[in-house]
């Protein structure tokens, strides 16, 4: 018996060559199945929270006694500054009357 010759691999590329199947579309990106698709950014929610918006640092210069008067007041209520002044910003958002009265302190000079 004679030995059987392996089939070449030359000659299978020579039969796809002269019979080529249909042309798949090409693919621009990954292909993933629809359940590992990602999802746009426009609808992911992120598993971490919103960074906090980074404050705004005002310098203020006061007169010796207000800066004296602010600092008691501050300590009588067992606070820093900072947070009354905040607390201040707050009041004179949210009332009209304190608005006008601050508008005419400023605008009188």
């Amino acid at each position: 018996m004679s030995e059987r010759k392996k089939p070449s691999g030359i000659d299978g590329i020579r039969r796809g060559v002269a019979n080529p199947g249909p042309v798949p579309e090409p693919v621009t990106g990954p292909v993933y199945p629809a359940e590992l698709r990602p999802v746009p950014a426009a609808k992911r929610v992120s598993a971490r929270p919103a960074r906090p918006v980074k404050p705004v640092r005002v310098t203020l210069d006061l007169d010796p006694a207000v800066h004296l008067f602010l600092r008691e007041f501050a300590t009588a209520a067992g606070v820093k500054a900072s947070p009354v002044l905040r607390a201040l910003l707050a009041e004179l958002k949210a009332d009209k009357q304190l608005a006008e009265r601050v508008r005419g302190r400023v605008y009188s000079g």
